[in-house]
């Protein structure tokens, strides 16, 4: 791992004299989940996953104390993990996307998916969830993430509380434990109001024996920074240069013998299309022309038909040494978001779930590395960015 993210974090906190869900500071780590954009954050980052088990155990889920307090540790081998989260795969959950939902789970076994988990759209007869209501913010927000593992084309109107337009259910797999549902499972409709609104997401991870394993990932953001407290945040808004089409960049510096295999970025959107240029020994500096960068070592032309977090292997491998600095430039070819993680030292909003338990606040540290570029007002170079990173990452392998 570079260590340009080690000083940025991300936790739950709690400043009230109230422990009615909160018990402990330090669980930071397991007490930001449940939102899709920060488990990607972590993964990409290498920080996990680690295996439920032993002293990385998550604990007893069926009380808010057996979560919090049997789990209050950072995992001890998320820098240890045996898979390497290299690829990862959204798409919205419309109805219209349900033969590509379903292609995903084909391809990668499963897809999150976000649900409003108020017992009112729950028939508790056919274990069968359905949000009949039409999404409103704030009214029946997405509140839980589940597994959707599979499907059922012919699953009948009637087993729902209220019938949807049409049959048919995802088969989706909970965190409740077997007690839940049907031995853990239920069944969510096809045009379930809240999870239609929402992305499903599809994780692609690498062993080592893969291709795509790497010994190291060099990088300046490790959390995409949310506007608003993702518990809260309906819609997942992110800091973001909107429709967008000019290139930005970040200038890696190699800390060992080795070879620059593949980069990586964040897409918002789908149907992306991207030029990727990366440069060798380009001088970190406030301003850098492009034609002072010279020709790039090499240009990559790529398209993506998910959203997500898309790893691109390079057609050849360039060779690295100690004090190397490389640069890797995205220019987007069609309009969309350019993400990137604002510095900032910030604590939202206290937090309270639906019967009222306080939920504490989280508080996001970032800070810039004077790494990342984006291009300026004049058009004719790059320019450092002091109060931002961009969610570009490098990949290398020693030799």
């Amino acid at each position: 791992l570079d260590n340009l993210i080690d000083e940025d974090y991300r936790y739950l906190k709690d400043d009230s004299d109230s422990y009615d869900w909160i018990f402990d500071y330090d669980t930071g780590y397991l007490s930001v989940g449940g939102v899709s954009d920060y488990c990607i954050d972590y993964f990409t980052s290498w920080k996990g996953p680690v295996y439920d088990k032993e002293e990385d155990r998550l604990g007893n889920v069926s009380k808010a104390s057996g979560l919090y307090t049997g789990s209050s540790c950072v995992p001890s081998k998320a820098y240890e993990s045996i898979c390497h989260v290299q690829n990862v795969y959204q798409i919205p959950a419309s109805i219209k996307n349900i033969n590509s939902i379903k292609a995903l789970i084909m391809e990668h076994g499963s897809v999150t998916a976000s649900i409003c988990a108020d017992t009112k759209y729950f028939s508790y007869n056919d274990v069968a969830l359905y949000d009949y209501e039409p999404f409103e913010p704030d009214k029946n927000n997405a509140d839980h993430e589940i597994l959707i593992v599979g499907w059922s084309d012919d699953y009948a109107v009637d087993n729902f509380i209220n019938a949807p337009p049409d049959k048919g259910a995802w088969i989706c797999r909970n965190s409740w434990g077997k007690t839940s549902g049907e031995n853990g499972y239920f069944y969510a409709s096809f045009y379930d109001n809240v999870l239609q609104t929402y992305n499903v997401t599809a994780y692609s991870a690498a062993l080592k024996e893969d291709e795509l394993w790497f010994d190291n990932n060099y990088q300046v953001a490790g959390n995409i920074s949310h506007i608003t407290d993702a518990i809260v945040d309906s819609k997942n808004k992110v800091y973001s240069y909107d429709e967008c089409i000019y290139p930005y960049g970040v200038i890696f510096e190699a800390t060992g013998t080795e070879e620059l295999k593949a980069v990586s970025f964040i897409s918002a959107e789908t149907d992306r299309e991207v030029e990727i240029s990366v440069y060798k020994n380009i001088e970190v500096k406030d301003n850098i022309s492009f034609e002072e960068m010279g020709e790039p070592l090499q240009i990559i032309n790529t398209r993506f038909v998910t959203g997500g977090f898309h790893t691109v292997e390079l057609d050849k491998a360039i060779e690295l040494s100690a004090g190397d600095n490389f640069f890797v430039v995205i220019t987007p070819v069609n309009p969309g978001k350019i993400i990137y993680e604002k510095a900032m030292d910030s604590t939202a909003d206290d937090n309270y779930d639906y019967w009222g338990n306080y939920l504490g606040s989280i508080r996001t540290v970032n800070t810039a590395s004077g790494r990342s570029y984006f291009l300026s007002e004049d058009g004719f170079g790059l320019t450092k960015q002091e109060d931002k990173d961009f969610a570009i990452k490098a990949y290398t392998n020693d030799k």
